[in-house]
């Protein structure tokens, strides 16, 4: 009776002892695909730095603000040249003018 007390109490130790769950892998069918962009990006791709970093690179360097002051050159040349003719356009009709009144009045 004692050897049936032991074997019963070793079974119910044994049997309600701390079972740990198997561990399982989920594994997915195109695992060979990664969710994210691993693509590295260097320094000096045009994705690396944000636009508006780029923008005010471009804008404090030298030849942009040459670029600029060549522009604004052009435009008020290009200003006066139009003034200067409506002027002589101008200074023409008055001749013209003149020239009729003349004419018109010996």
């Amino acid at each position: 009776m004692n050897r049936l007390f032991l074997i019963l109490i070793l079974c119910f130790v044994i049997s309600c002892g701390e079972k740990t769950p198997k561990q399982s892998f989920a594994i997915e069918e195109n695992s060979g695909i990664t969710p994210y962009d691993t693509i590295a990006i260097d320094s000096f791709s045009p994705g690396a730095t944000s636009v508006d970093i780029v923008r005010k690179i471009k804008i404090s360097s030298l030849k942009y603000q040459d670029s600029l002051k060549r522009v604004k050159m052009q435009t008020d040349e290009e200003q006066l040249l139009k003034k200067a003719k409506e002027d002589l356009e101008k200074t023409n009709e008055k001749l013209e003018s003149a020239k009729e009144e003349i004419s018109v009045n010996p």
